[in-house]
């Protein structure tokens, strides 16, 4: 799967003090430029004279007056309260001179990464496979459903090319129909997959329900359907999912961590969805280096510059793992150079 190009919404909260704390949030195609105007708008003079420290009191501020009353959980609005959230904890952490995960309450000092990989066709299959494993990953997902009639291949040559010891998961990307998924599902059985990521789309919630009841592979729900911590609730409650996989970009580290304590009281998984940059790539390092329901990061091993060379010190697996950043805050400083010559203004 080619990506002919990144982007983002850099988002910088300063004080005072002249602490500057980072944010991001997706810009086209996976995001909405609105959410510019909407931040420097409404919430920019909402958090103006507010103390900056009170991270979890502004985020109920920002929640209580933009979403709640008029039920906008999946709007815009969200992702903007993900990005100045993100910044918020960069702030706390660089004022207290303590790594966000810290902060947090600290569960771990590294974790094991997993590749994703996207599409790969069928006959680049063994050569992906083999380069991943050579990099030192012991986990990585693929993704199926674009061609349903080609999945099983695509695991089957998946699985012969990792051997039995390596995590698979596969990601379906809502590519399944109801009616079939539970056929598709089972020939998936004797490959050992970890979970099936979205195997339906993301509004048949009460389908995929079904599915789960039907296989004895786990199915792992978030990027689309969980926003706030009430969506993984009614996910659980509905024995819809095994594995929660929020996103950052939607409410941030708080509502992020408030997920995994409602995953936690399931004794269910949390391993949030990443397919995004750096800043994003710290915020879900510092989650999942204080909670303990979570077993494995999600690694985009695709290329995007925005990971890689827009910080100073890219978050890189080492063997597998990925360390949680140690300097304060986010842990990210960003290469001012690149910013200048890759920021488009209107």
């Amino acid at each position: 799967m080619e990506i002919p190009s990144r982007s983002m919404i850099l988002v910088e909260v300063e004080t005072e003090s002249g602490i500057v704390g980072l944010g991001e949030v997706d810009a086209w195609p996976t995001g909405d430029q609105a959410v510019i105007s909407m931040i420097n708008g409404k919430f920019r003079s909402l958090l103006l004279g507010e103390e900056a420290l009170d991270v979890h009191r502004l985020w109920d501020k920002m929640y209580k007056l933009f979403i709640s009353p008029m039920g906008r959980t999946r709007g815009l609005e969200i992702y903007a309260i993900g990005a100045i959230d993100m910044a918020l904890w960069d702030i706390l952490g660089k004022h207290l001179g303590q790594p966000v995960y810290r902060l947090l309450g600290a569960a771990r000092d590294r974790i094991q990464a997993y590749a994703s990989l996207g599409y790969v066709p069928l006959d680049e299959i063994d050569a992906t496979v083999t380069s991943v494993l050579e990099k030192g990953f012991r986990a990585f997902k693929v993704r199926i459903g674009v061609d349903p009639s080609l999945d099983e291949e695509i695991v089957k040559l998946a699985r012969q090319v990792a051997g039995p010891d390596v995590k698979i998961m596969v990601d379906v990307n809502s590519g399944w129909s109801a009616r079939e998924s539970w056929l598709r599902a089972k020939k998936l059985e004797k490959y050992d997959i970890a979970w099936i990521e979205e195997p339906l789309p993301s509004h048949d919630i009460v389908g995929t329900a079904e599915l789960a009841a039907r296989t004895d592979t786990p199915i792992a729900l978030g990027e689309h359907q969980v926003f706030n911590r009430y969506d993984a609730r009614d996910i659980l409650l509905s024995k819809a999912a095994s594995v929660i996989q929020p996103d950052m970009r939607v409410g941030g580290i708080s509502e992020c961590r408030r997920i995994a304590d409602v995953a936690a009281a399931w004794d269910v998984p949390c391993v949030p969805h990443f397919f995004g940059n750096c800043l994003r790539l710290a915020a879900m390092a510092h989650l999942l280096g204080s909670i303990s329901n979570a077993w494995v990061l999600e690694y985009d091993v695709s290329i995007n510059p925005l990971r890689t060379q827009l910080p100073i010190d890219p978050i890189e697996p080492v063997d597998g793992y990925v360390s949680m950043p140690q300097k304060p805050g986010l842990g990210v400083e960003l290469d001012e150079e690149l910013v200048e010559r890759w920021t488009v203004r209107d």
